[in-house]
């Protein structure tokens, strides 16, 4: 399969089955502990014993796309400015949490690695060597779709900070 065409299917993915991907995630791995469906556990334990991505559609591409929805989310959450409170109030990005009921937000690089995982061998690996997909939806990430979500979220909030910020 070419690059271009891997792309435009990964986008074409994320239009049409990350969402419900995105809800099975959510629905399949949150834990008793962590009270409500807004928080994502981490595919913590042995992920070829516990299988616990298996029901989504494409596990290699869910990972990815969160992956670029936590980054922009701790960023904004990080901002500390106005925006904030409407971003999530407008894409209720779920939380990417740990193992523990006390354990705090993860870092977005570690669902990297969970895409390496769920892209071996062991998980079919369909996707192949995805370092080019990667740097292509980040680049179609911080070029086009973080400035059009925070433009959203600008717009409909009352922030009066400048978008730069």
């Amino acid at each position: 399969m070419t690059e271009s065409k891997m792309f435009y299917l990964a986008l074409d993915y994320r239009d049409r089955r990350y969402l419900e991907d995105r809800q099975l995630a959510v629905v399949n791995t949150t834990r008793e502990v962590f009270t409500g469906s807004n928080k994502i556990l981490a595919p913590y334990l042995d992920p070829i014993k516990y299988r616990r991505l298996e029901m989504v559609y494409d596990a290699r591409l869910m990972l990815m796309f969160y992956f670029f929805e936590v980054l922009i989310d701790q960023a904004v959450y990080t901002a500390d400015s106005d925006l904030r409170h409407t971003f999530q109030e407008i894409y209720s990005i779920p939380k990417y949490f740990g193992i523990l009921g006390g354990a705090s937000n993860l870092p977005p690089e570690q669902l990297l690695a969970w895409i390496q995982i769920y892209n071996s061998s062991a998980f079919c690996g369909r996707l192949g060597n995805i370092s080019n997909l990667f740097y292509r939806l980040s680049e179609h990430h911080f070029l086009i779709r973080y400035p059009r979500m925070l433009e959203a979220a600008h717009r409909k909030g009352h922030c009066r900070e400048n978008l730069r910020f």
